[in-house]
């Protein structure tokens, strides 16, 4: 059967490289990436290291951990395979900043005027096939920063592992059941496992984390730096071959990048890998990453992942593909869950520098959107506000000025004279004209022509005011009634004076227009308008015309 036939190809490669001597144990332990965070990240985290993951990517990452942290993971290894072999991953790991003495800030959330010992941490990694093999690290780290104040942003890290490897019996007795040479099965218990079917050892890693101001990030990590012999026999060597681990990153408030090279020893020649990630956070918490890898032997993978976080916790999620090696299955799915409690501490002064600097990026993008949101509210109503006041200000314009009215002629009384009896005949005379009876009807005749010309409509208010005034200055003191002349002057004023009133409030709302940044065309129409409608009427447009001056220049 196909799933048999997987499952011993898988051992058959697992007992050739124990039982021969001089090897390197690359069939066991190849590197993995814990969580589902840097599963996502194609496991490009040398450089970034700055989560409890650094636990197993690079110790010396611990010191950016502000706070203690406990994370936890599982992950199914190409999923789909008919084999049921069932390979999966799970991690659980605590990191602790050791803080002696300090105060809590008036929030209570941060830890100040501390003594910084370092960072502690604790890691278990366990990778099983169900029934048939099993591979357990224990790690204890420590990472220390802050050595020199002109090299603040160096730490160093440094892992001590217990790393156990362990064959189980399959039902079909695998371990029982001995392969020679030949490739003949035997029905003879394996030589390879008198020993026993589980190793032992212990190794050490060692890290080094670099801050190249508040972005840029650089990592270095040496894992199996004892390179123990996990052969089960005395005589035999399966050595865990050094891991060379080189990342740089860059770091934003919102995303970050991270690109590895990795290298390790693999028969005569050496085996790589370069990874390259990306990830970005949305403002609610969500998240997104995605990876690459390739690499000696055929290595090609992509990675894809997805998170949310608050200020205690953080779900992960991620998908690895391989794109060359085993087929037929649906890759690699991971699930990690990560809690953060007590108060936060300062890492160093470059930490705190960014996060402050975060804080104000942050705070500065706030008010910048409140600020777009109230200027978007405001241009909608200075929107509406002008679609009024040009509808109010047309209207104005469009309001014809009605014709004032003429003073009625008054009525002159002529006083009843006495009957006089002649004594004696008198010889009829012509009577002589006064001058001021002269004067009476020249004035007459004027209010006569006046009054025909208003009836005519050929006389603007300004030009009928023009004309009273004259015939006033002219008859003034001269011993006529002028009563009419007066009235109708008053009358013209009182017009003039309404007319004033509405030019004032067309003004106002050109002047409110302007304010709202109309357009240059407008203004011009909008004051030739006022001009035609007011300048004949007598009103004073001197700042429409020197308005209308600027405009054209």
């Amino acid at each position: 059967m196909k799933s048999m036939g997987i499952k011993v190809m898988i051992m058959l490669a697992l007992c050739f490289t124990l039982v021969n001597t001089a090897t390197n144990a690359e069939a066991a332990f190849e590197m993995v990436n814990l969580g589902a965070r840097t599963s996502g990240l194609a496991g490009a985290f040398t450089g970034i290291a700055d989560d409890v993951n650094a636990i197993y990517h690079n110790p010396a990452g611990l010191v950016n951990i502000p706070r203690m942290e406990l994370g936890t993971s599982y992950g199914r290894l190409y999923v789909g395979l008919d084999d049921d072999s069932g390979v999966g991953n799970s991690f659980i790991g605590y990191a602790y900043p050791i803080r002696l003495g300090g105060k809590l800030q008036a929030d209570d959330s941060t830890l100040v005027d501390y003594k910084d010992l370092g960072t502690l941490g604790f890691g278990w990694l366990n990778l099983t096939a169900t029934g048939l093999y099993f591979e357990n690290i224990g790690i204890i780290s420590y990472a220390k920063g802050n050595f020199h104040e002109k090299i603040k942003g160096l730490s160093l890290g440094m892992n001590f592992k217990v790393i156990n490897i362990g064959y189980g019996s399959d039902p079909k007795g695998y371990t029982d059941n001995a392969v020679d040479n030949s490739g003949m099965v035997t029905g003879l218990p394996d030589a390879l496992f008198t020993a026993g079917k589980m190793k032992t050892d212990f190794t050490l890693d060692l890290g080094m984390f670099y801050k190249l101001g508040l972005n840029y990030m650089f990592g270095m990590a040496i894992t199996n730096l004892t390179e123990p012999n996990l052969a089960l026999g005395v005589d035999q060597q399966y050595l865990l071959r050094r891991e060379y681990k080189i990342g740089v990153a860059y770091k934003a408030q919102m995303s970050l990048l991270g690109l590895d090279f990795v290298l390790q020893q693999y028969n005569s020649g050496m085996d790589y890998k370069v990874l390259a990630a990306g990830e970005m956070w949305l403002p609610f918490g969500l998240g997104f990453r995605g990876g690459a890898g390739i690499g000696a032997r055929n290595y090609a993978s992509l990675s894809a992942g997805l998170g949310y976080r608050t200020t205690v916790m953080q779900f992960d999620y991620a998908l690895v593909y391989p794109l060359m090696g085993i087929s037929d299955q649906f890759g690699t799915h991971k699930v990690s869950l990560t809690m953060r409690f007590g108060p936060m501490v300062n890492v160093d002064a470059s930490t705190e520098e960014l996060r402050l600097k975060l804080n104000k990026e942050t705070q500065a993008r706030q008010v910048a959107e409140k600020a777009a949101e109230t200027a978007r509210f405001e241009a909608e109503k200075a929107k509406q506000e002008v679609a009024g006041l040009r509808k109010e200000l047309d209207e104005l314009l469009k309001k014809k000025i009605p014709a004032a009215p003429v003073v009625s002629k008054p009525v002159e009384i002529i006083p009843e004279k006495p009957v006089v009896t002649p004594q004696k005949p008198v010889t009829p005379a012509v009577a002589a004209v006064s001058e001021e009876d002269e004067m009476r009807k020249e004035f007459d005749v004027s209010m006569s022509y006046y009054r025909k010309q208003t009836v005519s409509g050929s006389m603007s208010l300004k030009d009928r005011i023009a004309m009273i005034e004259k015939i006033l200055d002219k008859y003034s003191g001269k011993k006529i009634v002028l009563t009419e002349a007066k009235d109708e002057l008053a009358l013209l004023k009182t017009e003039q004076e309404k007319i004033v009133k509405d030019f004032n409030a067309s003004w106002r709302y050109y002047q409110k227009l302007v304010e709202r940044n109309i357009g240059t065309a407008e203004r011009v129409s909008l004051l030739n308008r006022m001009v035609d409608k007011y300048e004949q009427q007598g009103i004073n447009i001197a700042v429409v015309k020197e308005e209308l001056g600027k405009l054209k220049k």
